[in-house]
């Protein structure tokens, strides 16, 4: 009787978790699915309004912002997320969360304006850009940004996922409604994109510290926190750099070997496929690593186990059904969405959306890791791969051009992704099921067959 009254708290506590995760997700998805249509929207005004060299310095410039970004948040957003469940049940040190918020806020304030400080030279030299304006104004966007991810953070680590969509759905439609305007009103003028985005984001981050402001308070800053913090975080920043190399360095290498043309067609290509990929990637990784940290801290390892291994067959199962649909329709997709003088670029997605979805699913292989704090080891999984992606993008694309960097993307995520297994099952056993996802996978794969053979001509000529 004592055993069963045992294993029936346990299994409530599960379902609680689980219902949890499922009202987080759906907080994710549903903003997200809002603000990947301001994308889907936005696509198609971009690719028509510049032309293909203006598209191509316009991801330079975003990959820039991107990387000053990854600098300006010094990995302080990883501990954000991973120390919040004990200051919240009073696990360690009795810390209350104001030393929380503050330590970690007012860190990020200093960080962000140095980065930003420094990107103004470097983005002299590496974009070309002489516009002196030009590019404080794109350092001033990272300034932003890094502050706001940190703010954010605070909101998926407390679950308050719904609050975190009406923020970012705000700032993405703001951005995309100012930057409108500014570009129009300059007559097409790149420039006048940026200015959108430094606007909304200064907005955003007003409504986020109003939230915030009587939780941070200079007295409460601790040093001791701090230390902790940066010990954590910061070999997530050469983690997060290294992925954001994996994401975008092909960018550069192209513009290299064949110029800012080719990047702007393959960075259509890509954009598409990661939009789409980012349906069920984003939300699922933002909803699924604060519950799992929680649900360590309240119930440890064998909840955990039962709650990824669950998780991972549905994100298999949706990944599968995205990546066939990709497969067959890519390039009616890519010319809806970017018109047919980007239409060369549906080649480059099937190798994209495939590795994007091998790369999506360490959200649990690194389970492990992450709860055990091992971020040195996700930080050298992740250096050597974007060293791979670097040795083989050089070859590729001499080679084969936009096409090589796309393969190049798939092998290096792929590598990654069994590094990472490989490494985190010395701490947490899983025990994934793969039987349904790979069902899901031959019937796929089938009906693809069949729409080609009966059904692919007929919806290109009737």
């Amino acid at each position: 009787m004592f055993f069963k009254e045992k294993i029936n708290i346990f299994s409530n506590a599960f379902e609680k978790e689980k219902v949890l995760f499922f009202k987080q997700s759906l907080y994710y998805f549903l903003s997200h699915i809002i603000i990947m249509l301001a994308s889907f929207f936005s696509f198609p005004i971009w690719t028509r309004l510049f032309n293909r060299t203006q598209y191509g310095l316009f991801a330079l410039i975003n990959v820039g912002i991107a990387v000053g970004v990854a600098f300006s948040k010094f990995g302080l957003q990883h501990a954000a997320l991973r120390f919040y469940s004990e200051f919240k049940y009073g696990q360690k040190d009795n810390s209350k969360l104001d030393m929380y918020y503050s330590t970690l806020f007012l860190s990020s304030c200093i960080i962000c304006f140095a980065v930003s400080a420094i990107f103004i030279p470097l983005n002299f030299v590496l974009l070309r850009i002489e516009d002196v304006g030009f590019l404080i104004l794109i350092s001033t966007i990272i300034f932003i940004s890094g502050i706001n991810r940190i703010l954010l953070m605070f909101l998926r680590a407390a679950n308050r996922g719904l609050f975190w969509g009406a923020v970012s759905v705000w700032n993405r439609y703001g951005a995309l409604v100012a930057s409108l305007v500014f570009v129009i009103s300059q007559g097409n003028n790149l420039k006048g994109y940026f200015y959108g985005v430094a606007t909304a984001s200064a907005i955003t981050l007003a409504v986020l510290y109003h939230n915030f402001a009587n939780n941070i308070k200079i007295k409460h800053f601790s040093l001791s926190f701090f230390h902790k913090s940066i010990k954590y975080g910061f070999p997530l920043i050469w983690m997060e750099l290294s992925n954001l190399f994996l994401n975008v360095g092909d960018r550069y290498i192209l513009n290299f070997f064949r110029g800012t043309e080719i990047v702007g067609l393959y960075s259509a290509g890509y954009n598409m496929a990661n939009m789409s990929y980012s349906f069920i990637g984003v939300p699922f990784k933002q909803a699924a690593v604060p519950v799992y940290l929680n649900l360590w801290s309240k119930k440890g390892e064998k909840g955990v186990v039962t709650f990824l291994e669950k998780i991972f067959e549905y994100y298999c199962i949706l990944s599968v059904i995205i990546i066939s649909i990709f497969l067959v329709y890519s390039k009616e997709i890519i010319e809806l969405f970017a018109s047919k003088k980007y239409s060369e670029s549906y080649i480059f997605i099937p190798y994209i959306i495939i590795g994007l979805s091998i790369y999506g699913a360490n959200t649990i292989f690194s389970a492990g890791l992450q709860i055990y704090k091992k971020t040195k080891v996700l930080m050298l999984s992740s250096i050597l791969s974007a060293l791979l992606n670097f040795f083989l993008n050089i070859p590729l694309i001499h080679f084969w051009g936009a096409k090589g960097a796309a393969l190049s993307t798939l092998l290096s995520y792929s590598f990654l992704s069994i590094l990472v297994f490989i490494q985190s099952k010395q701490y947490i056993k899983m025990k994934f099921r793969y039987r349904k996802p790979i069902i899901i996978f031959v019937i796929s794969f089938l009906l693809i067959f069949l729409t080609k053979i009966f059904f692919y001509e007929l919806f290109l000529y009737v």
